[in-house]
């Protein structure tokens, strides 16, 4: 196994952990914090979808 691989498996372990208490602890009920999650997630994905047609926009502009 190369290095990188040694590294990911512990970062995702840890990652997964992470979540799994942070929603265990959560000071919201359930609905409230799907809620939040989908609110957040739809704000995140307009904010990567500007981006992706702005760094688009630049790639066409610079093949002309």
């Amino acid at each position: 196994m190369n290095n990188s691989g040694r590294r990911t498996l512990p970062f995702l372990t840890g990652l997964g952990i992470g979540a799994g208490l942070a929603a265990l602890f959560a000071p919201r009920s359930g609905e409230e914090t799907r809620e939040w999650d989908c609110r957040y997630g739809e704000r995140k994905f307009k904010v990567l979808r500007r981006r992706g047609r702005r760094s688009f926009r630049q790639l066409q502009d610079r093949g002309s």
